[in-house]
């Protein structure tokens, strides 16, 4: 079953990339520049996975808080709010 797993993983790998290529030439052409294309596709790439994560994060403050999916009723307090932007932060930091 762990095989199947990594010949999917594999085709779905080449799909992207079979897409991706064209994609980015498309995006070099329009703007003129290569390198400002893979800027453009990493950049939303990086927002993206910010964004994702800081929903991630606001949404175990706002569980934690609330007490449901049966966690543990948690208030939100003043060193949560000071250390989700950090987490958010420091992911960005590594990311980049």
């Amino acid at each position: 079953m762990q095989t199947l797993w990594y010949a999917l993983l594999a085709v779905l790998t080449g799909a992207i990339i079979a897409i991706y290529l064209p994609m980015n030439s498309a995006v070099s052409q329009g703007l003129g520049s290569p390198v400002a294309a893979n800027v453009t596709f990493y950049g939303v790439g990086l927002l993206a996975s910010v964004l994702l994560l800081a929903g991630q994060v606001a949404m175990a403050v706002a569980v934690s808080h609330l007490g449901i999916l049966g966690s543990p009723q948690d208030p939100i307090t003043w060193q949560k709010l000071a250390g989700a932007p950090l987490l958010i932060a420091g992911a960005v930091v590594s990311m980049a």
